[in-house]
């Protein structure tokens, strides 16, 4: 049963993703933030053990271990007392997914055939459904996680094509987040880190669901400290309900699906083989204890089958009645 609700005040964490230039003060800017666990694809944090002595990290270049450690924080975030978990970066661990993906194929490929041409593997339309299934379940999980989440992207230059003079031509229009494109839908806020000549750095708000960045805003040299009054404005509310994996939720629907298709045979058959009315309210009596698994369309399909099959047996009594008193 479907119950609507009015919003409520939940109690947030920050779940923050950024980009920039190499150097513009990413991997910086996400250590800053208290009691920090990196998941380090980058290298980035060699050379802040000085200024950031308490800060955990794990240094990995595998998609498969990032999931690992996200499952381990799930069970182990309050005894490693972790309140800030970074990614840097997420457009290395997409990178990766893809090259996993592409190399387990052509193993496989080689596996059963050593001489093959490996230039002709790709990934076809199934294999990237199962790398974003495996990608926003990962993103799921730490999006659920009793923490700040910060994914920490890097930039690539946005391209436009015009048609100048009959000739098309290339020409750049800006920068975007390099990575899985639909990462940024994740989170509630989404800023670019510039550098300008004279060292200052500067955020750029693309997106902040609290309201308190607007798009377009800049912000000098951005700190924890900055966003601070978003977590003291959310900290009073109810726990924040966990999203679901999409994956699991698929599985669900598929398997409710099966079930709905295979209940509504049951029931055409029932009525095919329906000799009497008596049975037939039998049959209309299964419907409605579980109308709940139909969808509207379904249940109308079963109603008119219903009003044919009333329809024939009244008639047959009829003719029958007539034939008997003859």
């Amino acid at each position: 049963m479907v119950k609507f609700e009015k919003i409520k005040s939940v109690k947030k964490h920050l779940k923050i993703c950024l980009y920039g230039a190499p150097g513009s003060g990413k991997s910086f800017y996400a250590l800053g933030f208290k009691n920090c666990l990196v998941l380090d694809m980058e290298s980035g944090t060699d050379l802040y053990c000085d200024r950031f002595p308490e800060a955990l990290i794990f240094k990995t270049k595998s998609f498969n271990e990032v999931c690992e450690s996200v499952d381990e924080l799930e069970k182990n975030l309050t005894k490693l007392n972790v309140q800030t978990v970074v990614i840097d970066s997420c457009t290395v661990l997409w990178s990766q997914l893809l090259d996993s993906k592409l190399d387990s194929k052509k193993l496989k490929l080689l596996r059963s055939n050593s001489k093959a041409n490996l230039d002709s593997v790709d990934l076809t339309f199934n294999d990237w459904g199962d790398i974003k299934r495996r990608y926003n379940s990962l993103i799921t999980k730490l999006c659920n996680l009793d923490a700040n989440i910060i994914l920490i992207g890097r930039v690539k230059d946005e391209y436009e094509i015009k048609n100048i003079a009959g000739h098309q031509e290339i020409s750049k229009v800006g920068v975007k987040f390099s990575g899985e494109k639909d990462t940024p839908y994740a989170l509630d806020i989404l800023f670019r880190l510039e550098c300008t000549s004279d060292g200052k750095r500067y955020a750029i708000f693309e997106k902040d669901r609290s309201g308190t960045y607007p798009v377009g805003s800049r912000l000098e040299n951005p700190t924890y400290k900055d966003f601070q009054s978003i977590l003291d404005r959310y900290n009073k509310g109810e726990s924040e309900v966990k999203q679901k994996i999409e994956a699991e939720e698929s599985s669900k629907d598929a398997e409710a699906e099966l079930n709905k298709e295979a209940k509504l045979r049951e029931m055409f058959d029932w009525f095919n083989n329906c000799n009497t009315t008596l049975e037939l309210k039998t049959i209309s009596d299964e419907i409605e204890k579980n109308k709940t698994m139909f969808s509207t369309s379904d249940l109308e399909l079963l109603r008119t089958e219903y009003k044919r099959k009333y329809k024939e047996l009244t008639t047959n009594l009829v003719l029958a009645g007539n034939n008997g008193g003859r």
